[in-house]
């Protein structure tokens, strides 16, 4: 069973997703963005920033509300402009996630079908580079899942704006989904050159002791 199809059971069983608006601030963290002793400072920066530009009567202005589109999109930018993401990025997800007992390891830990799989691979792991590339291929797979666990979080999530929309900006800054097929295929073809590496050693000692 892959870890992505625990993704369903564990938005099952956390239906409330109130509590991502406490996580956040731990996750901006960790990621380097905003110490979290600054997080409510710069929160109200930001919501004052917004504010300022949101229409105060109910008429429909759009020339007001493109305001509130342009100085919500140059929050953005400067978030992800702030820090050098990098692929690795997203295993901080998952670890965020399982320290909030949200997240998906409990689930994988436990199954049989996984820990089968796992069990299977050990043959390949005596080789150290093989063994690396095969880790590397777990924890980007369980920090994409982990992502899109966070993603249905969120849309279930109907709190504060601001942090709504911070959510929506990180998760979108290091962790699009062509960056994550991408960073998924180049492992498995480093996996797939190792293998042949070995397979021809292997070859080459059986012919040798012919």
């Amino acid at each position: 069973m892959g870890v992505r199809s625990f993704v369903p059971i564990r938005i099952k069983d956390n239906k409330d997703s109130s509590w991502i608006e406490d996580a956040i601030p731990e996750l901006v963290h960790k990621w380097g963005l905003v110490d979290i002793g600054n997080w409510v400072k710069v929160k109200k920066n930001m919501q004052r920033r917004i504010r300022k530009h949101i229409p105060k009567t109910n008429v429909k202005s759009a020339s007001s509300w493109y305001k509130v589109a342009s100085i919500t999109s140059r929050i953005k930018q400067e978030l992800v402009a702030s820090k050098d993401w990098k692929e690795e990025d997203v295993f901080t997800v998952g670890e965020w996630l399982d320290e909030q007992n949200k997240g998906l390891s409990e689930f994988r830990d436990k199954d049989r079908t996984w820990n089968r799989l796992d069990r299977a691979l050990l043959p390949y792991e005596s080789d150290t580079q093989l063994r690396e590339l095969i880790a590397k291929h777990k924890d980007y797979s369980y920090g994409y899942c982990s992502v899109f666990l966070t993603e249905r979080f969120m849309d279930k999530n109907r709190g504060n704006p601001v942090s709504k929309m911070l959510l929506n900006i990180l998760m979108g800054s290091p962790t699009k989904k062509e960056q994550m097929n991408e960073g998924l295929n180049i492992v498995l073809d480093d996996i797939r050159k190792r293998m042949k590496i070995l397979q021809r050693r292997h070859n080459q000692v059986a012919e040798v002791k012919k």
